[in-house]
């Protein structure tokens, strides 16, 4: 071989690709859940959740995109999971998690200035109740740093509660203490549904032994109370029809005596609402 036809092959030799080991193939993600039993695991995790934020949390661990993206975030996550362990059996604090809701639509309205509902105020106090809670245990009986500083965070939420027990019941209804004028309304709107009753007790007995009414009862047509009377004896009742059954057996009479408490129960019920409106304003 001359010397030129050994450079060639030489050079050549040179630019042969490097041999090298074939990379193994990294375990696709839904291997990784299968060789996890990772399914099984959040299908338990889900069962003990509290609240609807744990459990979308716990939702959301089914996409292994929403893992801990390195090895540092992943000892984090894992430190905090070491440092609320010996708080598990503590049912004073969890048991006021139970069955909370999300809270981000209410506290987004908050937010706006809006006005709240009786049962978003309800499910508020329920959150604070929650905090409260975490907010009273003794430091010293936190013993991971991360997590006494996420305790730290959190606010006072006594005076909050305060405003809200004036209020709400325990129930999470409206108390009818919450002003003087809305105890006045409820207070008149007790005393006519009294009058109304006592009155109507007294028809229904007159009517039934004339053989008048299809039932011996009363009942209500469009917030007015009313009484089911035959339909081939309504002309025998002076009152307004407000409607008739579907069979045509029946039509439902408000008689006169009761015609002008019913308006007035109708206005002390509007009433109630707008004072309900002005309590929750403020």
């Amino acid at each position: 071989m001359d010397e030129m036809s050994w450079s060639v092959n030489f050079s050549k030799f040179q630019k042969a690709p490097e041999f090298r080991e074939p990379k193994a193939a990294k375990p696709s993600g839904h291997a990784v859940n299968r060789a996890l039993e990772w399914d099984r695991f959040l299908t338990l995790a889900a069962e003990e959740a509290l609240s609807e934020p744990a459990k979308l949390q716990v939702k959301l661990l089914s996409d292994n995109q929403n893992w801990a993206t390195s090895l540092v975030a992943a000892k984090l996550l894992q430190q905090e999971t070491l440092e609320v362990t010996p708080l598990l059996d503590r049912e004073a604090l969890w048991g006021p998690m139970s069955g909370l809701q999300d809270p981000e639509s209410v506290l987004e309205r908050l937010q706006r200035g809006s006005v709240l509902e009786i049962a978003e105020l309800a499910s508020l106090r329920k959150w604070l109740y929650a905090i409260e809670s975490w907010v009273q245990i003794p430091r010293e009986e936190i013993r991971g740093e991360r997590f006494r500083k996420s305790l730290l965070l959190l606010p006072d939420p006594l005076n909050p509660i305060r405003a809200m027990e004036k209020v709400l019941t325990p129930e999470g209804d409206l108390s009818e203490n919450a002003s003087p004028r809305l105890a006045a309304i409820y207070s008149e709107i007790r005393s006519l549904r009294r009058e109304i009753g006592n009155t109507l007790d007294h028809l229904v007995k007159s009517y039934s032994q004339k053989g008048i009414l299809q039932e011996t009862f009363t009942d209500v047509r469009d917030g007015r109370y009313v009484l089911p009377v035959k339909i081939s004896s309504q002309n025998e009742i002076d009152g307004i029809i407000y409607e008739t059954s579907g069979s045509r057996q029946t039509v439902f009479v408000e008689p006169k005596e009761i015609a002008a408490l019913n308006n007035r129960l109708r206005s002390r019920q509007n009433d109630l609402t707008q004072e309900v409106y002005l309590v929750l304003e403020a």
